[in-house]
């Protein structure tokens, strides 16, 4: 069995707001199909049905506002966008359900008088995991759809940006090496891309029409600080900073953007943790 596939990176909701609307719509969901369904001898359940099964909406709501606002917030590095996979999502929502049983366990043996069924631990797990892996595969979707649909638009839009982009006054770009044997000098016209490489960092520029790219032993993090005074060149990822006046064109799907830039036979990947910063470049 092939298990690379946990690995593969897997868009996270990040906006407060989309996490709220996204919670209250599995509740709202999990609680209509309780309620058209009636699984499980439900439709035995001797009280009100709509409203006892409103205790496993606010449950489930619960449980996933206390994940998304709370567990995020006690261990950001764990839930970091950037290193976000299937396999950590899969975990997440095996948690998850897990919790949700045993509250749902909880819940419906306290209001035992009410159910004619069986209430054991072991069938709640059984009750929610079924309902889970419905909700799962629909959420999978329905999320992969709407960021791909966002991403795209916004790529739309920052290709838009590209073609609206006045000239600037070409400038002379001094690259600091550790080693000063590697020191260098280009202009902001020639740059295209530096790629960070462990300890060092790889420029990509071009010279006499063609790409040629120079090794140096620094860090992106000096090079954004030397370069701060230059608008046009902007870090987009951990690992990348480009001349945004050499990009000409944007592309997005689910997961990420990248950029694609004059002359590179490579794409440059745009980290969802600076989409504000890279957008910013196109509007000013």
């Amino acid at each position: 069995m092939n298990f690379d596939i946990l690995h593969t990176p897997f868009p996270q909701i990040e906006k407060t707001k989309e996490r709220f609307w996204f919670s209250v719509m599995v509740s709202v969901f999990v609680y209509i199909f309780l309620l058209v369904f009636q699984p499980f001898g439900i439709d035995r359940i001797t009280y009100n049905i709509p409203v006892f099964l409103l205790g496993y909406l606010f449950i489930t709501l619960f449980v996933l506002l206390t994940n998304y606002f709370v567990i995020f917030s006690i261990f950001p590095k764990l839930f970091n966008p950037e290193t976000w996979t299937i396999g950590k999502m899969l975990l997440m929502t095996s948690i998850e359900i897990l919790v949700i049983a045993i509250l749902n366990w909880i819940y419906t043996s306290y209001f035992s008088r009410y159910v004619l069924v069986d209430i054991s631990l072991s069938k709640f797990f059984l009750f929610t995991i079924s309902i889970g892996v419905i909700t799962l595969i629909i959420v999978v979707l329905a999320s992969e759809h709407y960021l791909n649909h966002r991403n795209c638009k916004l790529a739309e839009h920052l290709a838009t940006q590209i073609d609206t982009k006045q000239e600037e006054t070409e400038k002379s770009l001094h690259f600091i090496s550790e080693n000063q044997n590697e020191n260098f000098d280009i202009s902001s016209k020639q740059l295209l891309c530096i790629k960070a490489e462990g300890n060092y960092c790889n420029v990509f520029y071009v010279e006499n029409e063609q790409v040629t790219n120079k090794l140096i032993r620094t860090s992106l993090r000096k090079l954004e600080i030397n370069f701060e005074d230059n608008p046009e060149i902007k870090r987009c990822h951990k690992s990348y900073m480009v001349n945004m006046k050499n990009v000409n064109k944007v592309s997005g799907n689910a997961r990420n953007y990248v950029f694609h830039i004059n002359h590179l036979p490579f794409s440059v990947p745009v980290s969802r943790s600076f989409p504000q910063q890279v957008i910013k470049a196109f509007e000013n």
